[in-house]
């Protein structure tokens, strides 16, 4: 499967370049077999974009049910979130069980990268429809 690495906007989509397969902070390492898929995505929100939609929130009636106080205490803690993302990101992990860094901040790019990578990563898969039971033949045969 292609690896998809930045946009025309230099936005970096695809395995987080940090990735490495060893055993995750649990002590454990993503295992799959030859017939599972896994795809992880870590959708990415700037700071930036945080801050408008907390404003958003707090200015619009319609969206005020969506905030907490607690929001901006942990708002507070960013650079402690990312260092904690970037750890995760590079431990977590593998070859067989990509994380996918993915530029949220708007949602209808958000939705075209996520399916971008699950076309892509489905269509490496070469699906196939299943042998039928019958025989051409006796499909022929039988009438309804």
């Amino acid at each position: 499967m292609r690896r998809l690495r930045t946009t025309s906007s230099g936005a970096r989509i695809g395995p987080h370049p940090g990735a490495v397969t060893s055993p995750s902070s649990t002590g454990r390492t993503t295992r799959t077999c030859s017939c599972t898929l896994i795809l992880k995505f870590f959708l990415h929100i700037s700071k930036a974009e945080q801050r408008r939609r907390l404003r958003e929130r707090l200015e619009d009636p319609h969206k005020n049910w969506k905030f907490s106080e607690g929001d901006l205490k942990e708002r507070a803690l960013w650079k402690d979130y990312v260092a904690a993302y970037e750890k995760l990101l590079s431990r977590c992990s593998t070859d067989c069980a990509p994380w996918y860094i993915i530029p949220a901040d708007r949602k209808w790019y958000r939705n075209l990268a996520v399916a971008a990578v699950l076309v892509e990563a489905i269509e490496g898969l070469r699906p196939q429809y299943p042998k039928p039971l019958l025989s051409r033949a006796r499909l022929r045969s039988l009438r309804l």
